[in-house]
């Protein structure tokens, strides 16, 4: 695939632009432990990566009812904030981030954000990392009715902005961000320093697959 010919940029948050897992995993436990539900695992969490907050909420829970539901994603949002607003937040950009971005901008290209985030929580953090001036528009979980790997958001972007899907590439660490490329028919990149081990993003079918920030910011 060659990256010349890609003007648009659409790019997952976590595990792709900043390291979420930390702030992620904390505020799960702790949630876990408050509501006496069984502590989950870092690695439960990596495989959990992507999806939606209901349906992780619905995981863990073990249940579907909304009440339970919407209680554990309460508590959880309130627990992340207050480990995000932390003297010293775990959230932290790749290496590299900023001046990828920097790069492609220079480049003329356009960059879009899609995330499973909440959209005030996403908007939030982008401004908090000093990266969100990048972007044409960011898209969280609340903006869309049907989330990853359902193609909406990227369908959405599409019709806003006139973008050509042979033209648009979509950048991410897990197996949903490939699929709802591969659903809106746009190319698609599979990040190895995400959530997910380089050995399985191998197999998800990508156009390409990217071993470091710099090779998303190269355009040769």
């Amino acid at each position: 695939m060659s990256k010349n010919t890609i003007t648009n940029y659409i790019f997952d948050f976590d595990g792709t632009l900043a390291d979420t897992q930390t702030v992620i995993f904390q505020s799960w436990v702790l949630t876990c432990e408050q509501l006496s539900l069984p502590i989950i695992s870092l690695s439960q969490i990596r495989s959990m990566m992507g999806w939606s907050l209901i349906k992780i909420a619905q995981t863990i829970a073990k249940s579907e009812d909304v009440d339970i539901v919407q209680n554990l994603i309460l508590t959880y949002r309130k627990n992340y904030q207050i480990i995000c607003n932390a003297e010293s937040s775990p959230i932290k950009l790749f290496d590299g981030t900023v001046e990828m971005l920097q790069n492609l901008k220079d480049s003329g290209k356009t960059l879009f954000v899609v995330s499973a985030k909440p959209s005030q929580t996403l908007n939030l953090t982008l401004e908090q990392l000093e990266i969100k001036k990048f972007f044409v528009e960011i898209i969280g979980a609340d903006d869309v009715i049907f989330t990853k790997p359902n193609p909406e958001a990227i369908e959405t972007l599409i019709s806003k902005y006139n973008l050509i899907k042979s033209e648009t590439i979509i950048i991410g660490d897990a197996l949903v961000d490939i699929q709802m490329g591969q659903n809106a028919k746009v190319k698609t990149c599979g990040v190895t320093w995400g959530a997910t081990d380089p050995e399985i993003i191998a197999t998800f079918g990508a156009d390409w697959v990217a071993d470091s920030v710099a090779e998303i910011g190269n355009n040769s």
